[in-house]
């Protein structure tokens, strides 16, 4: 089940944004708090992202994915 989906059974709305664009997620994000300001209670955002480096300094990623896997979200052109 999509996390977005976990908010049905409170009838909370949901939105399902490309994280890795900055206009989507503020887009998203000032609807949910306006909605929130009107007194309609909460929105449960999800941004699909991915990380093109490691956890840490010493974590090149390589470890658990391949160089191939990182060029094509970087590369990639829409949504996940």
């Amino acid at each position: 089940m999509p996390l977005m989906e976990r908010g049905d059974g409170y009838e909370i709305p949901d939105k399902l944004v490309d994280g890795m664009n900055v206009l989507d997620v503020y887009g998203a994000a000032s609807e949910a708090i306006s909605r929130a300001k009107r007194g309609e209670g909460p929105t449960l955002v999800e941004c699909k992202t991915y990380r093109y480096r490691g956890h840490g300094m010493y974590d090149t990623g390589l470890d658990y994915r391949t160089q191939e896997e990182i060029n094509e979200w970087m590369h990639r052109p829409g949504p996940w």
